[in-house]
């Protein structure tokens, strides 16, 4: 995975991306509606936090934050921010991650699952929109 230069405000475009691509994988695919109130947080230890936004019940998206506080560095040190599918076809599936921390520099990547023709689409699209800082693209075919 290359670095990935853009700001921590990455996770809107990279939402909408998975967003605009689910239904390439699943053409009956209902886009549920947004209620960003409903959310699970979870201490996970010192300093280490989660949050998770599920949209859908038996089909649709997630959005997990994962997030290292530190004081002495007066904020967040490392952060995760992930957008991924459920409840798609057998063999179908699209995940987009972001992770940038105090110590290495931020990357963003693509794992997209399904048809081969979809699949060669969607890490296309990811490469055009997300730029050439944004090589990490992990395809899986099925037939």
């Amino acid at each position: 995975m290359e670095p990935y230069l853009a700001d921590v405000g990455v996770h809107a475009p990279q939402l909408q991306f998975v967003k605009r691509h689910i239904a390439l994988l699943s053409p009956d695919f209902m886009m549920p509606a947004e209620d960003w109130r409903t959310r699970t947080d979870r201490h996970v230890s010192e300093g280490d936090y989660i949050s998770v936004w599920e949209f859908g019940t038996e089909q649709g998206y997630k959005v997990i934050l994962n997030e290292t506080l530190e004081s002495r560095a007066s904020g967040v040190v490392a952060r995760g921010i992930m957008v991924e599918s459920f409840g798609l076809p057998d063999g179908c599936a699209i995940l987009s991650k972001y992770e940038s921390s105090f110590a290495h520099p931020p990357y963003l990547e693509l794992r997209v699952s399904g048809p081969e023709e979809v699949v060669t689409t969607i890490a296309e699209r990811f490469r055009e929109e997300f730029g050439a800082g944004a090589p990490g693209v992990d395809k899986t075919t099925s037939k």
